[in-house]
């Protein structure tokens, strides 16, 4: 998928409309740092289609509210980094950096890497 503010955007109204994340796309407030994101690296790197972290959106209640994210490179490079500990081989990473929010894209590994 192709990320923009558009996207972005249009994947908040429809995970409000579900009132919760996808198999494809989680989100995560990352208010206090680098969430914990092991399980779920490694979940989207077994899917056919891989899988969309985004960072700095409050799920609560349903809203997915845009509460932005601070120190925005040491949240990338965690989360990079629990990427290449968490999956063997590593997955690679894409960026959208809109406003306060990250999104990370984490592709599909191939069945005969995993």
């Amino acid at each position: 998928m192709e990320w923009s503010e558009t996207t972005l955007q249009g994947v908040l109204t429809e995970l409000r409309a579900r009132r919760g994340d996808t198999t494809l796309i989680e989100v995560k407030r990352a208010s206090g740092g680098v969430p914990k994101m092991a399980e779920t690296l490694c979940a989207f790197a077994n899917m056919p289609d891989g899988g969309t972290v985004i960072l700095g959106v409050d799920e609560a209640h349903g809203q997915f509210a845009v509460v932005g994210v601070t120190n925005i490179g040491a949240i990338e490079a965690g989360l990079a980094a629990q990427a290449r500990d968490a999956v063997r081989p590593p997955p690679g990473v894409s960026d959208l950096h809109s406003r306060r929010q990250i999104s990370r894209n984490c592709p599909c590994v191939a069945t005969s890497n995993r």
